[in-house]
């Protein structure tokens, strides 16, 4: 081999590229001018010597460069690479070995590739960059494939041979572009919920597009047996995932929910937060079971059964988030109860989407003026959706008031169930307020009883007033509402929010908000926006009255579905773990937060938590939570990747907090799914190929980040596919 030698001036960046000769010759003659430091990055680059040489010119390398323009800056400090060993990697990769040397020193060798004789450094000296990334990466290598079925192949007496000829034969299917470009369009399928029949189609248009790699019909599968297949490569790359994701993770929290779909098969939604590889919490769907029906018997076994199957153990399980029906949070025989027989550490936490909604929900019920607008409005929705010549005349009456730029709204119906849905219906209304007045009255004239009824409650200066009053209320609710609905919230966001949202409210008491209070304004004489109301001073006391009483009920509401013994544990761990509530002050200091410590120990036990050890370290880690400048999950986080080792007790504290859903509505989201794929022209859709649709949709990467390499490979692997 012919050595070449990397020169880089760590001052001004110049590199060059000279003979080994050469390089004895300059480091012989080197000498480092006096009042300079002079420091060179030497590198070796070999060169096969089948391979095109430089030319003899290398010898002879010029470097024009004055040392005056070098800016004089330090040499960039070495990467810092991760010198500890997870022991949950043995669990997640099997074939995985520790390899310890002399100066402590830790690497990763591969058993398997090892004593295949293959040739790749996890099979060698191993390899000293320890992230389950790098292992992910290793164990879909060709090496590794062929020791695997080498492995496999042992036990089954088939030689060596045949193993490298089937090898040879996958290698060559999964470097065929046609496989990669039906695994990308099937995916592409599914991924945005189109009929599975359409693919044939989605083929047959990029053949037309001159796609290459689907020109030779030859190499097509279309077979409806073939096509599944191709969902199963998909779904199994993403299980696999995702099963990765759990099993590595230590402590996990879950989510459950039951509903009903459009064959009336009762279905078993479950979520998992668990953490990723770089400790980030993360949000997966696991599975949608079918059950007999929603008893907790009925549930827990469907659970235990689905875990036992992904080989994860149910102790695991730390928190269970649910809507908070009484099957759910049952003090004697709910789902909760009894899975925290097989689940020690589990503790349950009610939905804090479905809290705010029964708050927002209850508080209406209790005032009869907004309980009566609630009816008024879906009444208004269903005299108009019943009749298209009715909206028709609404929609041309707004035409003729409104600007030609304006866009028509159309009326919504609020759901009974869900007290937040009236948000978007009162907007409407608000919009096409003198329109649909208007329209009512036409028709009154005409001698529709109906119109005359609506049109009565329309006129009322009630009407307007609480129009322009929940305006105002339900934007701050469905702002919080939707905070609530995020998959990364937590309970330091939870609290926050909370607390902002009732000091809003208060407010309001005390001075109308903007939107009541532009109504109040366009009142003149008796005329609302061209509309003559029914106006009289006991109508606007009493509208004051029930206002109030609502905003009290509201914010009272608020304060008893958000109590601290609710959620006590998790805040707890805020108290503990949050950088930004830690003082900083060194006399607070010292007793802060060890009795919510002293409660967790007591929570969680010696299976966790060393509660001598964790009382000795609590001061250190106060100390340098004080220093960071981060929230409460960027402070998990860095807990469980700096201090694991030296504070153990707080890092599995940090975990427990991460991977403990404050909300269930990911189940909610997944039914929307569930029920967007399997619809009545879909009814015939077999369960099993409904779930693998929905991890696919959920879990699967954007069309444009989708790799297919794994699922070409497992593609290629169900069958002996010589296309």
């Amino acid at each position: 081999m012919n050595v070449r030698v990397i020169l880089r001036c760590c001052r001004c960046g110049l590199t060059v590229i000279i003979s080994l000769q050469n390089f004895e010759e300059l480091v012989s003659n080197f000498v480092t001018m006096p009042g300079q430091q002079t420091s060179l990055s030497v590198g070796v680059k070999r060169k096969r010597d089948n391979e095109s040489n430089s030319s003899d010119s290398d010898s002879n390398v010029t470097i024009n460069s004055d040392n005056s323009n070098c800016s004089e800056t330090e040499t960039p400090k070495p990467k810092k690479i991760r010198n500890t060993w997870n022991r949950d990697w043995n669990r997640t990769f099997p074939w995985i070995v520790k390899n310890e040397n002399e100066n402590g020193d830790i690497s990763a060798i591969c058993s398997w590739c090892k004593a295949a004789k293959r040739n790749n450094s996890m099979a060698t000296n191993g390899t000293p960059n320890l992230q389950s990334s790098t292992f992910s990466r290793h164990e879909i290598s060709k090496d590794h494939l062929f020791a695997a079925q080498a492995r496999d192949s042992k036990s089954q007496n088939i030689t060596v041979q045949k193993v490298v000829e089937a090898i040879e034969q996958q290698d060559r299917i999964v470097e065929d572009d046609s496989i990669q470009a039906q695994i990308n369009t099937m995916f592409y399928v599914a991924k945005q919920g189109v009929a599975i029949n359409q693919y044939d189609k989605v083929i047959e248009l990029q053949v037309k597009n001159n796609c290459p790699g689907l020109q030779n019909p030859k190499k097509l599968y279309t077979s409806e047996e073939a096509k599944m297949e191709l969902i199963d490569a998909i779904d199994s790359t993403l299980d696999d995932y995702l099963t990765q994701n759990l099993q590595q993770s230590e402590y996990i929290g879950l989510n459950l929910d039951e509903s009903t779909d459009i064959t009336v098969h009762k279905k078993l939604n479950v979520y998992v937060k668990c953490l990723s590889c770089d400790n980030m919490p993360k949000v997966q769907f696991l599975d949608c079971i079918n059950v007999e029906n929603g008893k907790a018997d009925t549930i827990v076994t469907a659970v235990n059964e689905l875990f036992t199957k992904k080989n994860i153990p149910l102790d695991k399980v730390v928190t269970l988030a649910s809507d908070g029906a009484s099957v759910m949070t049952g003090r004697k025989g709910g789902v909760g109860v009894k899975l925290k027989e097989l689940a020690p550490l589990l503790i349950q936490i009610h939905c804090v989407a479905h809290r705010l909604a029964l708050a927002a929900g209850q508080a209406c019920r209790d005032v009869p003026m907004l309980d009566e607008y609630q009816t008024t409005v879906k009444s208004v929705y269903k005299h108009f959706s019943l009749s298209a010549v009715r909206y028709n005349k609404l929609r041309t009456l707004m035409s003729v008031l409104e600007d030609d730029n304006h866009k028509f709204v159309t009326l919504k119906e609020p759901a009974s169930f869900r007290w937040l849905s009236l948000g978007k219906a009162v907007d409407a209304i608000y919009e096409v307020y003198p329109a649909l007045y208007q329209t009512l009255e036409h028709e009154a004239a005409e001698g529709n009883a109906e119109a005359k009824g609506l049109l009565n409650k329309l006129r009322s200066v009630n009407f307007v007033l609480v129009t322009g009053f929940l305006k105002d209320v339900l934007t701050v609710i469905s702002r919080l509402s939707t905070l609530l609905q995020g998959d990364s919230v937590d309970i330091e966001v939870v609290n926050t929010q909370v607390e902002l949202t009732q000091a809003k409210l208060s407010k309001m008491k005390r001075v109308n908000g903007p939107e009541l209070d532009k109504t109040y304004k366009n009142i003149e004489n008796g005329m609302y926006r061209g509309v003559k109301l029914t106006d009289r001073e006991t109508l606007r006391i009493g509208f004051q009255n029930s206002a109030g009483t609502y905003l009290g009920k509201l914010c009272d509401n608020l304060t008893d579905r958000f109590e601290p013994e609710s959620m006590a544990t998790l805040k707890q761990l805020d108290t503990v773990l949050n950088p930004q509530k830690v003082p900083k002050a060194v006399t607070a200091l010292e007793s802060y937060g060890e009795n919510e410590l002293e409660k967790l120990i007591e929570v969680y036990g010696e299976s966790v938590i060393n509660g001598n050890r964790a009382r000795d370290n609590y001061l250190d880690l106060k100390i340098i939570l004080k220093n960071l400048n981060k929230n409460l999950q960027e402070g998990c986080v860095h807990i469980i990747k700096n201090y694991s080792e030296l504070y153990p007790d707080f890092a599995k504290l940090a975990k427990i907090l991460l991977v403990s859903p404050v909300t269930s509505v990911a189940c909610e989201r997944g039914f929307s799914v569930h029920n967007h794929i399997k619809t009545k022209g879909r009814s015939r859709l077999a369960h099993e190929t409904v779930v693998k649709l929905m991890r696919i949709k959920q879990e699967g990467p954007s069309v444009k980040d989708f790799d297919p390499t794994a699922s070409v490979t497992k593609f290629c692997a169900m069958r002996n596919r010589r296309k």
